[in-house]
């Protein structure tokens, strides 16, 4: 009975999203790939970080290929698994990582809309920003243009400073002897003096602090990542090819049922993951 429940209860969610969502069948960047701890990913973002990540996997599985054909290339088995595979995979956990601190500070009021589209018209609006700044007399710093994935990378760097300084005030403190432990577990592959020997904790100490603090807020995600469900409509995710360009050309018609795997999480706390927990403990 749980186990329909539950399944009538992601359908829902799916149901939401994709009414939500315009054009989820008809191959636009709005269409659900999957959703994790309830943050939609989309396909627009799905592709940007796939298409980030295609060359270091194109690399890795090279050396095992004979095949000139680049089609071939990531439909043939490798060690029993694809490239198309891999890559796909490989992206949608990067992507976890990030919809969970998204979805931290969303909660923590870092920022009120962290999702694709918002994200899109930021990315335009700066662009148009510095495409007027010579007849303005702004000043600009760096590029008339900016990728969108140097403006993603910018803004997600943000976002985790932001969500990293509210985390520290709040769940992330670090006391005298943790930074010294920490120093101590580490000092052979990161502190080192130029001269032999180490740099001395007393003169590094705010350093050595500031990895103890990132070290803490790495694992953290981690954590929030094992707790997180993520729903992968199977449908669209199938369909991605990493060997085409852009969004995939034809998607499954509306009518059709929708197939979805839902990946449970790791650990579980509860019904499930809170990512506001990051910032407020509880």
């Amino acid at each position: 009975m749980r186990t329909l429940l539950r399944r009538a209860v992601d359908g829902l969610l799916f149901l939401f999203l994709t009414a939500w969502l315009p054009n989820v069948w008809g191959g636009e960047e709005e269409a659900v790939v999957a959703t994790v701890a309830g943050e939609p990913i989309v396909l627009g973002e799905f592709l940007l970080h796939l298409n980030a990540r295609r060359a270091g996997v194109y690399a890795h599985f090279q050396e095992k290929s004979r095949s000139e054909d680049i089609g071939l290339f990531w439909q043939t088995k490798y060690d029993g698994v694809t490239p198309a595979d891999f890559l796909k995979a490989k992206t949608l956990q990067d992507l976890k990582a990030i919809k969970v601190q998204q979805c931290a500070a969303r909660q923590a009021g870092i920022v009120d809309e962290p999702g694709y589209k918002a994200f899109r018209r930021r990315w335009e609006a700066e662009n148009g920003r510095r495409a007027e700044a010579p007849h303005t007399g702004e000043i600009i710093y760096g590029p008339k243009h900016l990728s969108e994935w140097v403006f993603y990378n910018e803004e997600m760097a943000r976002l985790v400073r932001r969500l990293k300084s509210d985390a520290v005030e709040k769940t992330l403190r670090v006391n005298e002897d943790e930074v010294r432990q920490y120093y101590e577990r580490h000092k052979n592959e990161r502190y080192r003096a130029p001269e032999g020997g180490f740099v001395s904790y007393e003169f590094i100490q705010p350093a050595v602090r500031r990895d103890c603090v990132d070290e803490k807020y790495r694992t953290m995600v981690e954590e929030l990542v094992r707790q997180a469900e993520v729903i992968v409509n199977e449908k669209i995710y199938e369909e991605i090819d990493p060997a085409a360009e852009g969004v995939p050309e034809k998607q499954s018609p509306a009518n059709e049922p929708f197939r979805m795997t839902r990946i449970p999480p790791e650990r579980t706390t509860g019904d499930g993951v809170n990512c506001s927990r990051m910032c407020n403990g509880n």
